[in-house]
C-alpha cells in the first residue's frame, strides 16, 4: 500500500497541471465542513476538484500536503473503510508535515468505498483536516450524504457548462466589455443557438453533430443501468426506459404519471402508477430530468395538476427529441431552468386566475418570490403583447416583481438573470 500510495502521489502533479475550463462554482469559506460535489455523470465532477487543488496551490498551500484519490483507479481495488484508513493513515507517514499544517483529502468517486462515511468522519472529527468528496449522483445524493456525515457536509452541485464556460471551451473569445451592446449580441447570438442544441456536456465540446448525439446517448444508457437498475434493484427496465425516454422528450412541456400510464397501457407495456412514482424519483435523483410543480397555496391543487418537465441538459434534451426540429423556444426555457437551478432557487410554475401561463415562479433562500417569464421570438407584437399580459397579471396576483426574459435581454445582460 505505501508503495502504491508513492506512485499515486508522483502522478499528482500531470493530473494538476492539465489546462481546464474554469467552473462558474464557489465554495464558502466555511471552517470545519466537508465539501460535497455532485452531480450526473460526465458533468466534469473531478475536473472541478482539480480546479480546486490548483486554486489552493496558488494561494500558497504546500502541495505536499495535497492527496487526490479516484475510487475508479483500479489499483485501488475493491476498498472498504478499514482500506481507506489505512491509506489515509499512510500518507501521514510518508508526509508527516501534514500533522502540522494539515492535510488536504480529494476523494473522488467515494460511493465505491463501502462504509466510506465512517472513515471520512474519523478523519474529520479527529484531525480537522480538510477533505473533499465526489460521487455519482444515484449513490451520493444530498440527503444520502446529509445522513451519513450528519449535518458535518455541504453539498453542492455541479452542473453541465453554462453558455459563458461552453464559449471559453469551444476558444471562442469571450466579449470582457463591461456594456454588452447589440453589436456583441448579434455576434454572440449564433453561438448561443448552437449552444442550445449542442448543450453543454463537457465531452461533446468539438465534436460533429453525430459524435454528440451518440455520446449524449450512451450516457444515458450508463445512467440507466448503473445508477438506476444496478442501485434499485429495478426489474421492469422496459417500462423504466419508456418513462426517461418521455421525459427527455419532455422539456419545458407538463407531463402527468395518469397521461403515461394510459399511453403504456395502450401499448401493452406492463407496470402500475406506484412503479412510475418510484422510477420518476429515481429518475431525479439521478439529475436526468427534474420535475416543477405549479406554485399554489392549496396542496390539493398542487397534488392534482401535471408537472413540468426539465431535463438536465439542452443538448441532452434535443438528442431524444422525438421531433427533429430545433424546438429552440423550449430550449431556451430550459437553459433559463437551469440557471435558476444554479442559483438555488426553489422553482414553480404558475397559472394566473385567466388561465395564463408562467414559466417560472422562484423563491430565494429567504422566501423573496421573483417571476420570470421566458420568450425566444418576440419579433411579432401579438407575441409580445401576449408575452407581457400574462407577466402583468401574475405581478398583480402575487404582488412581486417580474421579467421577460428573451435571447437579446439575457445576451445584453452578459447572460445575467435580471433582478
Amino acid at each position: 500500500m505505501k508503495e502504491l500510495l508513492k506512485t499515486l502521489i508522483d502522478e499528482q502533479d500531470n493530473i494538476f497541471d492539465r489546462e481546464l475550463i474554469h467552473r462558474d462554482l464557489e465554495l464558502p469559506d466555511i471552517e470545519n465542513k466537508i465539501f460535497a460535489i455532485i452531480g450526473m455523470r460526465r458533468v466534469g465532477k473531478s475536473s472541478y476538484l482539480f480546479q480546486k487543488i490548483k486554486e489552493l496551490r496558488e494561494s500558497g498551500v504546500d502541495k505536499d500536503t495535497i492527496l487526490y484519490l479516484n475510487f475508479e483507479d483500479e489499483r485501488l481495488g475493491e476498498f472498504n473503510d478499514k482500506s481507506l484508513g489505512l491509506l489515509l493513515d499512510m500518507f501521514f507517514r510518508i508526509v508527516p508535515k501534514a500533522h502540522d499544517l494539515g492535510a488536504h483529502f480529494f476523494l473522488d468517486e467515494i460511493q465505491n468505498v463501502v462504509g466510506w462515511e465512517k472513515t471520512v468522519n474519523r478523519f474529520h472529527n479527529y484531525f480537522k483536516h480538510k477533505i473533499y468528496i465526489s460521487g455519482s449522483s444515484a449513490k451520493m445524493l444530498s440527503k444520502e450524504i446529509a445522513t451519513s456525515l450528519r449535518g458535518r457536509s455541504l453539498a453542492f452541485e455541479v452542473w453541465p457548462y453554462c453558455f459563458s464556460e461552453y464559449l471559453l471551451a469551444n476558444s471562442i473569445s469571450y466579449p470582457s466589455n463591461r456594456i454588452w451592446g447589440k453589436k456583441t449580441v448579434d455576434k454572440l447570438f449564433p453561438y448561443f443557438e448552437k449552444y442550445l442544441l449542442e448543450g453543454g456536456m463537457p465531452e461533446t465540446v468539438g465534436l460533429n453533430n453525430q459524435d454528440q448525439v451518440e455520446l449524449l446517448q450512451s450516457y444515458v444508457d450508463v445512467v440507466i443501468y448503473k445508477d438506476l437498475i444496478d442501485r434499485y434493484q429495478i426489474s421492469n427496465s422496459t417500462l423504466l426506459k419508456y418513462l426517461i425516454k418521455t421525459l427527455l422528450n419532455s422539456a419545458g412541456k407538463s407531463v402527468s404519471i395518469n397521461k403515461i400510464y394510459n399511453d403504456i397501457k395502450s401499448q401493452g407495456i406492463r407496470g402500475g402508477k406506484d412503479s412510475l412514482h418510484e422510477y420518476f424519483e429515481y429518475v431525479e435523483d439521478a439529475y436526468l430530468s427534474f420535475k416543477v410543480p405549479i406554485y399554489s397555496n392549496s396542496l390539493r391543487k398542487v397534488q392534482s395538476n401535471p408537472r413540468k418537465i426539465y431535463v438536465i441538459d439542452t443538448g441532452l434534451a434535443h438528442a431524444f427529441s422525438f421531433d427533429y426540429g430545433k424546438n429552440i423556444g423550449r430550449l431556451f426555457e430550459n437553459y433559463i431552468f437551469l440557471e435558476l437551478k444554479r442559483k438555488r432557487y426553489e422553482i414553480f410554475y404558475y397559472l394566473t386566475q385567466n388561465g395564463h401561463e408562467i414559466d417560472f415562479v422562484v423563491k430565494g433562500p429567504r422566501g423573496q418570490i421573483k417571476i420570470y417569464q421566458v420568450a425566444w421570438n418576440v419579433d411579432d407584437n401579438d407575441t409580445l403583447e401576449r408575452e407581457y399580459r400574462a407577466l402583468n397579471e401574475a405581478k398583480n396576483e402575487l404582488g412581486c416583481d417580474g421579467f421577460l426574459i428573451t435571447p437579446d435581454n439575457f445576451l445584453g445582460e452578459k447572460c445575467q438573470l435580471p433582478g
